[in-house]
């Protein structure tokens, strides 16, 4: 079982935190973790790397033209790999070249998912 840093919020990607140590104009994910570095994280960036900024949040580029679809497969792919939301319960994904992010948690995204 993985080592749980229950100091690392899981509803949250702190911009000032986190967005300002990530130094690429790639499309990337980011998703808050408590037991980072996780497996199910290296699988769903594979074969782009995992990155992790102090121990609680961990990014990786990600390809893709459209912001949402990209949100909707990354996280479809992360509980195809048995993420452990009360560990991690939190993605963000920002699209190369906008100024915007969509950013979501577990609970607000069952709530659209049933709209």
């Amino acid at each position: 079982m993985a080592n749980v840093n229950t100091s690392c919020p899981i509803s949250e990607v702190p911009r000032e935190r986190v967005l300002t140590q990530i130094h690429t104009n790639a499309t990337y994910a980011i998703v808050a973790s408590q037991t980072a570095p996780d497996q199910w994280m290296a699988r769903c960036c594979d074969p782009k790397p995992v990155h992790i900024v102090e121990n609680c949040w961990e990014w990786c580029e990600v390809n893709g033209t459209d912001k949402n679809k990209i949100f909707s497969d990354f996280w479809a792919c992360l509980a195809a790999h048995k993420r452990n939301d009360t560990h991690s319960d939190s993605l963000l994904v920002n699209k190369s070249g906008t100024a915007t992010e969509l950013f979501v948690t577990n609970r607000e995204w069952d709530e659209a998912r049933r709209m």
